[in-house]
């Protein structure tokens, strides 16, 4: 699928199209499919050819195209939400040398830093509890929107800046959150 199929798959998850309490979570996964689809749209010249992890390519791409460390601290922790997800046991989510796993209360922590997610005081839900919330899916699905948008406006002036800024400058976003 490309990663606009895969990022309307997460907009009518983040819409709540779903139905259920589980909408959020598909919005997670496909938030994140999306952008790694994207990515490799692109057709980058990966340095490592063995090595193309998501968390590799992004992180190329994100020191390539010198994206902004907040964007990319928040789609770092997008990805440990998906792993959390999708991985019986979390991958290891950095870009930096202090690479380390996380716990689920520093992601649950992690969503109520950035305002996405409201905690009581003194309460500590679980992380399956918090992903399920639909402000969490809107911001995933916000999120990579975001991730790409950047990314195409940083891409050097030629052919491919400009295909693929008119596919991506058409797509309105229909959860703006953020």
């Amino acid at each position: 699928m490309s990663s606009g199929a895969l990022l309307r798959v997460s907009d009518e998850s983040a819409l709540g199209a779903v139905g259920s309490d589980q909408t959020s979570l598909i919005s997670i996964v496909f938030s994140v499919l999306a952008v790694e689809a994207f990515i490799n749209e692109l057709g980058w010249q990966w340095r490592k050819k063995n090595d193309r992890t998501l968390k590799k390519k992004f992180k190329q791409l994100s020191t390539d195209l010198n994206l902004p460390s907040d964007l990319r601290d928040e789609f770092l922790l997008l990805i440990r939400m998906r792993n959390a997800l999708v991985h019986f046991q979390p991958e290891v989510v950095g870009l930096g040398d202090s690479e380390r796993a996380f716990t689920p209360q520093e992601a649950v922590e992690g969503l109520a830093n950035l305002g996405v997610v409201t905690l009581d005081a003194g309460v500590m839900p679980t992380l399956m509890a918090t992903l399920r919330r639909a402000e969490v899916g809107k911001w995933a699905n916000e999120l990579a929107r975001r991730v790409i948008r950047e990314s195409v406006t940083r891409l050097r002036a030629g052919p491919l800046k400009d295909r693929e800024y008119s596919r991506w400058s058409k797509i309105p976003s229909p959860n703006a959150v953020i």
